[in-house]
């Protein structure tokens, strides 16, 4: 009697990703707070770039290629009364993201 082999576990593959990350130079921070819906879950600038130097760290730490994509918050304001959006965090990270693909320079990150 023939014995089934086990199949080998073949090791996943490693999914590159490439996330936008928005920056806020203090005055535009200063701006965005006064626009935003919602909380941008921070009480000041420092302790943003704090959080925001983590979470980068963090996704950087998991193979994840991260790209600062400054924000100019008057633009992106808007972008949200021209589309109806309102300034809340999922409007922001659409916006960022429709940010990053416009960026054509960030083609030869992506390993085909």
């Amino acid at each position: 009697m023939m014995r089934r082999q086990k199949a080998r576990k073949r090791p996943m593959p490693l999914v590159e990703a490439i996330v936008g990350l928005p920056f806020y130079t203090r005055e535009e921070f200063r701006k965005q707070v006064q626009y935003a819906e919602d909380s941008l879950g921070c009480e000041s600038y420092e302790q943003w770039v704090r959080a925001h130097h983590e979470l980068k760290r963090r996704l950087e730490a998991l193979g994840v290629v991260v790209v600062e994509v400054p924000i100019n918050v008057e633009e992106m304001q808007q972008y949200f009364l021209q589309y109806g959006l309102r300034n809340d965090a999922a409007n922001r990270s659409q916006y960022v993201a429709r940010k990053l693909f416009e960026r054509r320079d960030l083609v030869s990150l992506v390993r085909r």
